[in-house]
Order: structure tokens, then C-alpha cells, then sequence
């Protein structure tokens, strides 16, 4: 069921991603197409899982970088973010893609 679901989005991204191609790069068509790449990301590890080829490595990922993407989607999706911040790095191991 998973390969299926996976396999039936890749028809709207691909046409979101024609469509964003032909609007330019203003910094929110920039942002789109990179949720769109992170998806399109997201499909192909779904269909490699269900092929039996899920066999990607966690990697070292910084926390704090993935926290200032997921508070700049948050500003950009209109939620009031008051602050966020460290002051050194914060690392863990698994998956660097935003959303899993």
C-alpha cells in the first residue's frame, strides 16, 4: 500500500514542480520548490523501503539547524515565533530529512 501511495504522488509533484519552474525565483517560489524537492526525497525513500532497498544509514544531522528550518516554515506559514536559539551545535543520528 505504501509503494502505491508513493508511487500515485509523484504525478502532482511532478506537475507542481512544471508549474513552480515557470514562476520564477522569488523567495517563496524558492522555498516552495524546496518543500517540494523534500517531498519528492520523502516518495523516493518510501518506494526504495517497499522495494527491500531501505537500506540508507543514519548520518550525524545538527538538531539546530533542523529546528531553524522547522521555526523559519513556521514564519513562513504565518505561526508568531517569538525566538530560538543555542549557542553551540546539537547533533544526533538518523534521518536529516525535514519531516521524518
Amino acid at each position: 500500500m505504501l509503494a502505491g501511495v508513493s508511487h500515485d504522488l509523484r504525478t502532482p509533484l511532478t506537475r507542481m514542480k512544471l508549474q513552480l519552474a515557470m514562476l520564477g525565483d522569488t523567495p517563496e517560489i524558492v522555498e516552495l520548490k524546496s518543500d517540494v524537492h523534500d517531498m519528492e526525497h520523502m516518495v523516493e525513500g518510501y518506494l526504495a523501503f517497499a522495494r527491500g532497498e531501505g537500506t540508507e544509514a543514519p548520518v550525524p544531522t545538527d538538531l539546530a539547524a533542523l529546528i531553524m528550518d522547522a521555526v523559519a516554515a513556521e514564519k513562513r506559514d504565518g505561526s508568531t515565533v517569538t525566538s530560538w536559539s543555542t549557542r553551540r551545535m546539537v547533533w544526533r543520528t538518523g534521518d536529516p530529512t525535514p519531516g521524518l
